[in-house]
């Protein structure tokens, strides 16, 4: 006998009176692609208590087969993870942005936290290898490192304004992090992290004292860390900066315009008088 879902029953299936011989009752659900049969006598089971066990059965068997896609793509739910980490650490922090609220905001279990990084702060330190990853993005294509190197340093100082501008989650990550007194970022692995940069300032410094244009006492730290700062906070501080000055320094223009304003501010510190 087939009982078709909310106990609609199908073509010739009027049930037969009692104490007739045990029968196959089928349930089949046309939004799920399973069957169940149970083996029983129809007059020790009703149509609704059968009903109700054949939903909960294919309920079960649902979530198993979803779950079961999950696990089948891993590197999937670990991205979503991270791209959650991103959005809500950088909102929130590293303390308040909750294993829950990631969680839901991934649309995974929560377990899966754990199971892919081991804790919260596993997630949150994945996440600033992540910003920090991404700083390598500020590079100089080497077609670039032919410039001469006044141009070849106002090449890495707009790269690294446009990086900061299309990427507010690492400026609040950096800025979170610093509150932090940098303790997470003291496990990851700092010193690679500007490689690219800090070879095109030390090319284009090295070219600028060979050709006599730039002053032989000039300190590569000291100048790498001029231009971060002169940038970072730019983009850190410029909602309380743009109230305190009525100057919307969001705008491309005015961007354009700081990126020409800190070329020459640094060009004009370094080259021989």
């Amino acid at each position: 006998m087939v009982i078709e879902m909310f106990g609609k029953a199908g073509p010739g299936s009027r049930p037969q009176g009692r104490g007739t011989s045990a029968r196959v009752w089928s349930l089949r659900a046309t939004t799920r692609r399973f069957v169940v049969d149970i083996v029983t006598a129809p007059d020790t089971i009703s149509i609704h208590a059968f009903t109700l066990a054949v939903i909960r059965r294919g309920v079960a068997m649902a979530g198993k087969a979803k779950g079961n896609g999950r696990r089948r793509d891993p590197d999937a739910s670990r991205q979503r993870l991270l791209r959650a980490g991103v959005k809500l650490f950088a909102a929130h922090g590293p303390h308040r942005a909750s294993v829950d609220m990631i969680s839901r905001e991934a649309r995974l279990n929560r377990r899966m936290i754990y199971h892919y990084f081991g804790s919260k702060t596993g997630l949150y330190r994945a996440v600033l290898r992540h910003a920090f990853d991404a700083l390598t993005q500020v590079d100089v294509e080497l077609a670039h490192m032919l410039l001469p190197a006044e141009e070849l340093l106002e090449r890495m100082i707009r790269q690294y304004y446009h990086f900061l501008a299309s990427h507010p989650e690492v400026v609040r990550l950096l800025s979170w992090e610093n509150l932090g007194l940098g303790r997470a970022a003291q496990a990851l692995d700092m010193p690679s992290v500007k490689a690219p940069m800090i070879e095109a300032l030390r090319l284009a410094l090295s070219r600028g004292r060979e050709e006599g244009r730039f002053r032989e006492d000039i300190d590569e730290k000291q100048i790498l860390i001029s231009c971060m700062v002169l940038s970072f906070f730019y983009f850190s501080n410029r909602h309380t900066v743009s109230q305190a000055l009525g100057y919307d320094m969001a705008t491309p223009r005015a961007i354009e315009a700081r990126i020409q304003h800190v070329v020459s501010l640094v060009l004009d510190g370094i080259r021989t008088r």
